[in-house]
Formats: C-alpha cells, structure tokens, sequence
C-alpha cells in the first residue's frame, strides 16, 4: 500500500474511533500492529488492522508490551496482571497460568513465551505447561528476546546493562540506561532502545555496540522478515510519538501511523 493511502486508512480509523464506533477486525487479515496507544486521553492496548483502516481496542493499561507468535497469527501482551495470549482478531484470549508478569516474547519456535515477574524472567508453553525459570537476579530484569536458536535469552535489568543467559550461566554486558532488547532473525545483532532517543545495536560475535543508521525512537521491534523493525518514534511535524518502519540499517524511518500516541508496537509481517 501507498504510505498516502496507509495514512488516509489510520486517518478514517481514527476519526471513526472518535466517534466511537469500534469497527469489526476483517475477515482477510494482512498487516497488523499490536500496541500500547492512547486515544481520548486513556491508554490501551489495541490492535491496528493496516490495510484494512481498521482498529480494534481489548483492553485499558498503559503498558501491554506486546510480541507476535512467528507465524503472525497469535499475539501475547500483558494486562497489568497476567500474561496472555490471543488470536490476530481479537478472540480468545487466555491468560498463561502463574503470577503477575509482563513483556512476553514468543520463542522462535511458536512452543514458548518468555517474560519477567517480580523476581525472575520465566518461560511457559503457550497452553501454560512447562514452566522454566531461566534467571533470579539480585536486581530485576525484565524485557526477555530470544536468540533464534531458543537456546538463549537477553534481557535488560534495572541497572540498564545487557544479560545474555542460557538458563544456567549468563553473560552481562554495561550499556547505561539501554533498555527494551529484541534479538534479530539472523542472530546477529541486538536492538536496544536509550535515554538520548538512539537505536542501538549490540554485535553479538565481536561485543560491539553502535548506532543504527538514523533509527530513532522507543521499543524497537523486528519484524519477521530481519529486513526491518519498528519503533516508536516522534518525528518532525507529529503531533505525538508514531510508528515508525526502519530498514535493517536504519535508514529514513516510514511513519505507519498518526495522531495517537503510541508507546510500543509489534507487527506480525
């Protein structure tokens, strides 16, 4: 779709959300960003239907930190209690057994979701058996990805630095402040979020950590493909924080969405 005609379809939704009216998810689902927006002053989680110009709310709370199941047909987010997992529509959402936890993320074979409690970042299948404690630490970490094998998990703790750990041993890494990891596709590189707005990117072979092109923003987010990823981002002239689409280099950012704030998007594409 023309990036015009993108932003007439979220314009005519957002207008329709104004008026109040909740228009139902498609039959034919294509390209859909999981979020934590604000609209009418209150702050939600909602899906967003791209081609379609449609979007759907499920539920209030301010911080849903939603991931795709790699097949793009299931979404986990968190509802300020428990972790849950639901269907691209909207329906059937069930909620993983255990106590308070939030930002899930998916393993890469779809069998798993990841995320962190009060005191440790934890794993269950997706029908809530199997429960695996992967760290206890003496400072909270939280925002668990994936390496693509399965084998490995980072995170980030309250100190801002980078934990690597395959269940038994880990790896830490300072990086002051950086937050909101999210492993690529290919293994090789680690996107993390900082205080001063820039994307960064920790090499996983060499210890490395660099900029990413001109990315910019919050929560940055792959997408299935490797060839791209998400964030969300303030640009020049927008009225609040937008998604934006970056290249796997970080190259001039494609703005999806206006108006409504937003805090942190995934997509399923």
């Amino acid at each position: 779709m023309r990036r015009t005609a993108a932003v007439a379809a979220i314009s005519a939704v957002l207008l329709s959300s104004c008026a109040g009216k909740e228009p139902a998810p498609p039959s034919n689902l294509g390209r859909v960003l999981a979020c934590t927006m604000k609209v009418q002053g209150e702050w939600g989680f909602w899906l967003v239907y791209l081609d379609e110009g449609l979007q759907k709310r499920i539920s209030t709370g301010t911080d849903a930190g939603p991931d795709w199941s790699p097949d793009g047909l299931h979404v986990a987010w968190a509802d300020g209690e428990r972790v849950r997992v639901m269907q691209i529509d909207g329906k059937n959402s069930r909620a993983l057994p255990g106590g308070p936890g939030w930002s899930p993320e998916w393993s890469p074979d779809g069998k798993s979701v990841a995320y962190g409690t009060l005191n440790s970042i934890q794993s269950r299948d997706a029908d809530g058996a199997n429960a695996r404690v992967w760290t206890v630490a003496d400072v909270a970490c939280e925002h668990p990805t994936w390496s693509p094998d399965g084998k490995r998990l980072a995170v980030t703790d309250s100190k801002g630095d980078l934990v690597i750990t395959d269940g038994s041993s880990e790896v830490r890494v300072p990086l002051n402040g950086a937050r909101h990891p999210d492993w690529s596709p290919d293994g090789r590189r680690i996107l993390l979020d900082a205080p001063d707005g820039v994307i960064r990117a920790y090499d996983v072979e060499t210890g490395e950590i660099a900029p990413v092109g001109n990315a910019r923003g919050a929560h940055p987010s792959w997408l299935r493909s490797g060839k791209t990823f998400l964030t969300a981002w303030q640009g020049s002239g927008d009225e609040a924080p937008c998604v934006y689409e970056w290249d796997v280099e970080g190259g001039v950012g494609k703005r999806l969405t206006t108006r409504d704030e937003i805090r942190e998007a995934a997509g399923n594409w």
